[in-house]
């Protein structure tokens, strides 16, 4: 299945789990994958635990609220969209 939503393929990971297994290192083989994905999908992909911590570790300490606030997400909406009304009067009034 080749949607777009996934960065390597059942094959590509076999291939990435026969190079590891082969002694080449993870680097080498991001080396080999760098158009594709990431060192640390490659991580993922060899070694899924790594990813179940993080995912617990993200989930636990909700970093999304973090940097979040809906007041401050309206008025910079507000700021960004009377600067695109402001640009496309000066574009039209050139024309």
């Amino acid at each position: 299945m080749n949607d777009g939503r996934r960065k390597l393929s059942d094959n590509d990971k076999s291939i990435i789990k026969a190079l590891y297994e082969s002694g080449l290192c993870i680097r080498h083989i991001a080396l080999i994958y760098e158009k594709k994905c990431t060192r640390r999908c490659i991580q993922f992909t060899l070694f899924p635990e790594r990813l179940h911590v993080l995912q617990k570790r993200v989930h636990e300490e909700k970093r999304w609220k973090r940097y979040y606030s809906t007041d401050k997400q309206k008025e910079n909406i507000r700021k960004y969209r009377a600067k695109k009304r402001k640009l496309n009067l000066m574009i039209k009034r050139g024309n």
